[in-house]
């Protein structure tokens, strides 16, 4: 008896967390704090990057981190935006659209990684997001304004992990906009 009592218990447990692996986006909906932010898969919003335009700095000067400002460690981990960095939609969330640079990305690898021992498991290469803890990415508009930045977690690192989405608008954001487009500018519209 004992031993059906754990099996069930076992089959319980299953059923229970097959039921709450995926939950729709009305649970997240209904989920969601006074100040707009909820936790959830950042998978849910991804889309095609080909069906948005890709976006860069205007002009030749980098941009501090309106944040953080000015990061005073070796140039290579600066979390300076740079007008070489090219910036595509990844997610579209609740009708905001989340860019991602993959050469942003490295540098803001490095930075988290920092003082950590060079090991397999923490190390920065290719495209940076693999064993950082998080992705970090920008909130933009269609004119090329941006706002805020996005965190979102690294399924690599933690595959259960759900990520905050909240707009903080922290920091100095003035003048805007502060990007263009400069490839697949046709598709600005799907930026409604």
């Amino acid at each position: 008896m004992k031993n059906n009592m754990n099996a069930f218990g076992v089959l319980a447990t299953v059923i229970s967390l097959l039921g709450c692996a995926h939950n729709s986006m009305a649970d997240y909906a209904s989920a969601i704090a006074k100040d707009g932010s909820f936790a959830a898969d950042d998978a849910l919003f991804s889309v095609n990057e080909k069906d948005y335009p890709v976006f860069a700095l205007i002009g030749d000067t980098p941009k501090q981190d309106p944040e953080a400002g000015a990061y005073k460690g070796q140039p290579e981990w600066t979390t300076d935006i740079l007008p070489s960095d090219r910036w595509e939609i990844t997610r579209v969330v609740h009708g905001q659209y989340l860019a991602y640079s993959v050469t942003y990305e490295m540098r803001f690898c490095k930075r988290q990684l920092g003082s950590r021992s060079k090991t397999f498991a923490n190390r920065c290469e290719g495209s940076g997001q693999k064993y950082a803890n998080e992705y970090k990415y920008i909130y933009i508009r269609q004119d090329g304004g941006v706002y805020a930045w996005q965190f979102v977690n690294n399924k690599d690192r933690a595959p259960f992990e759900k990520t905050l989405f909240r707009v903080k608008q922290r920091g100095d954001w003035s003048g805007q906009p502060w990007f263009k487009c400069i490839e697949r500018c046709d598709k600005l519209v799907n930026m409604k």
